[in-house]
């Protein structure tokens, strides 16, 4: 089953249902060709008046990731974008270790949507990336992270039944 992804920045018109920007994946429907129409609206800490500008590498590694994230966004709001991304890396390669390249992008897509929709986990990943930068840690013990057992149990569940 293929899937194809669009980000929030507004719904498709023939979309109907609520485009309340707290719903982390919409999913629009199956097409006749199998693929999966999916909507991800990534949740983005606000930014702070002395945030700085974020470098021209994090702007790229963002935007390569997330294609609709906006280059005006703060260093902090690039940081845990990344952060997100990481973990949710992290968790992909534990439940879905050899799936297709493609596929596994989108899952980690999705991962890390919804680990920024949930200020628990996403609170958590940023301090286990802050862990991580301070002690210049190469090893980042991602798995023992409050949330990662939990996610990764729900990730491993759904791709195993809708066979991503």
């Amino acid at each position: 089953m293929g899937v194809k992804v669009s980000y929030l920045d507004g719904p498709p018109l023939e979309y109907r249902g609520s485009i309340d920007t707290d719903v982390a994946v919409r999913i629009f429907g199956f097409n006749e060709d199998g693929t999966v129409d999916l909507q991800l609206n990534l949740s983005v800490p606000e930014a702070k008046p002395d945030d700085p500008e974020p470098s021209p590498a994090q702007i790229e590694s963002v935007q390569r990731f997330f294609p609709h994230v906006p280059a005006t966004i703060s260093s902090r709001q690039a940081h845990a974008i990344l952060c997100y991304r990481d973990y949710a890396r992290a968790v992909a390669d534990e439940v879905a270790p050899y799936m297709e390249f493609s596929r596994k992008g989108v899952l980690i897509q999705i991962i890390a949507t919804l680990v920024s929709h949930d200020e628990r986990i996403a609170k958590d990943v940023r301090s286990w990336a802050e862990r991580r930068f301070i002690q210049h840690s190469g090893d980042p013990r991602i798995k023992t992270t409050k949330h990662f057992k939990n996610l990764a149990s729900i990730c491993a569940q759904v791709v195993k039944d809708i066979a991503l």
